[in-house]
């Protein structure tokens, strides 16, 4: 009879309660939560990418982005809802946001892991400070609508969508992981959330234009997918685990 790991009382956890012995499986049956959820925000940014390019073909990117900027700020409440949120993306608390995520993935899986989400997170920031100084393409300006302070740097992609698309997608990667269904149906939930909120918040402030965001977006998840696939390699090396066993 095979031995079946001991449940620590950690009710929190799934089912083996020793979330470091749980092998990564991103491509079987204990990754159902977290293929759902890159599913979803993958089907997301397509449909945003339809409808950015669909504004960017007819030169109305500019014009939509004053009038909604302009009516968050006669709205009141989601101008302040905006504002609040897309401070979460700025690059100390998202710096710090992401240091959590990696500290907890260390305890979860080992400094190996951990070295390797810092490493993807940082060469995200990278390549999206790269393509900001190549595309240098100027913020948007609306003329008689005060909503944010005047940003600074170039429009595209948007630095607080492409993180904010990275720190979610590693939140969904670990929560599907270590926790039971009913608390990853939260986390998953409250991630692409805040994934959103995030990202389109830039729009209504006026710093990007759609097409900043779906192109950040787009960058964000290619990390995402290839950290999945370097975290499923990595722990069936360090377990010993064939791919297509099942737990």
């Amino acid at each position: 009879m095979k031995n079946r790991p001991v449940n620590m009382g950690w009710s929190w956890l799934g089912e083996t309660g020793r979330p470091w012995k749980i092998p990564f499986d991103f491509f079987g049956n204990a990754q159902k939560s977290c293929g759902q959820y890159l599913n979803i925000t993958t089907a997301t940014i397509f449909l945003g990418g339809v409808v950015s390019l669909i504004l960017y073909i007819t030169d109305e990117e500019h014009a939509r982005v004053c009038e909604w900027s302009a009516s968050a700020v006669k709205n009141g409440a989601l101008y302040v809802i905006a504002h609040s949120v897309t401070t979460i993306g700025n690059p100390v608390q998202s710096t710090v946001c992401t240091a959590a995520v990696i500290i907890i993935a260390s305890g979860v899986y080992g400094f190996r892991f951990a070295l390797g989400g810092a490493v993807i997170s940082f060469a995200s920031a990278q390549s999206g400070a790269l393509a900001k100084l190549i595309i240098a393409r100027e913020r948007p300006r609306c003329t008689g609508v005060t909503v944010a302070p005047d940003f600074s740097g170039y429009s595209f992609p948007s630095g607080h969508a492409l993180s904010a698309t990275v720190f979610c997608g590693f939140v969904a990667i670990l929560g599907s992981q270590i926790f039971v269904q009913r608390l990853k149906t939260v986390i998953l939930s409250f991630s692409f959330i805040l994934w959103l909120g995030i990202s389109w918040s830039r729009v209504i402030l006026a710093a990007h234009y759609p097409s900043d965001v779906i192109g950040a977006q787009i960058i964000g998840q290619l990390f995402v997918f290839f950290a999945v696939f370097m975290f499923d390699i990595s722990i069936r090396i360090y377990t010993r685990i064939p791919r297509g066993s099942t737990l």
